[in-house]
């Protein structure tokens, strides 16, 4: 090849692969967009999902999809919160009874109160509201100790009593929960005392769509892992 012809080849751009297309709600592509199956419910308690930017980028991201299905749930995007306008001002409003899921040694283990004491646990007259930290269990830790605003809040825990089903991402433990998890056993052990029937079952969406998600992840990634073992048999023949 001609040195002319070489610089010319060379000038020319090479062919882009095609953008997928995005969802705009759930932004996942539109071969793995969830939302025909998001059907939103009221769980009478309030979620806000404090999204570490991190998570935005994970093919699974459970703060969302629990925001999705969650009807007066909210997600603000951050990792310090002091000044952040929209979570000083919930944590201001005296209609809510703001708390955060989150470990800690003085935080209060809700799989361990009666029907009673649950129903202490917010006021008469207020609604309660839980900030819940999305991300890594380290990005979480160092978010509530970067803001000063939710480290003075009241914690709440429990004790998961099976193992986490997030079977795509390593967890520090089984008994970690993934975002969505973590909501879903809330609902369960806090709702009936704060007005949620959950004889409905209706929190259990909550889980149905983030297990058909996984799994249909854990399918994709064994027919990749199938097809990159024929491949190498093919190279060694």
């Amino acid at each position: 090849m001609k040195l002319a012809q070489y610089l010319a080849k060379k000038k020319k751009p090479s062919p882009q692969p095609p953008r997928r297309v995005q969802c705009s709600r759930c932004l996942q592509p539109k071969s793995w967009c969830y939302c025909a199956d998001i059907d939103p419910f009221d769980c009478s308690i309030c979620f806000v999902i404090l999204l570490h930017p991190l998570e935005r980028r994970r093919r699974i991201a459970t703060g969302r999809m629990s925001h999705l299905l969650l009807k007066n749930s909210q997600m603000i995007q951050g990792y310090k919160y002091s000044g952040d306008e929209k979570v000083n001002a919930l944590i201001r409003d005296p209609k809510y009874h703001c708390m955060v899921l989150c470990i800690g040694d003085k935080a209060i283990h809700i799989d361990r109160l009666s029907l009673e004491e649950k129903k202490e646990i917010c006021p008469e007259g207020k609604r309660l509201l839980v900030f819940v930290v999305d991300g890594t269990w380290s990005t979480a830790s160092k978010t509530i100790r970067l803001s000063d605003n939710l480290k003075d809040l009241p914690r709440i825990c429990f004790s998961p009593d099976k193992p986490s089903n997030f079977r795509v991402r390593q967890q520090p433990n089984e008994r970690c929960y993934s975002t969505i998890e973590a909501i879903h056993q809330t609902i369960e052990l806090l709702g009936p005392s704060q007005g949620f029937n959950i004889q409905t079952r209706r929190h259990d969406r909550l889980l149905s769509v983030f297990d058909g998600f996984v799994t249909k992840q854990v399918n994709l990634m064994r027919r990749l892992k199938e097809q990159n073992g024929l491949q190498r048999r093919k190279i060694r023949r």
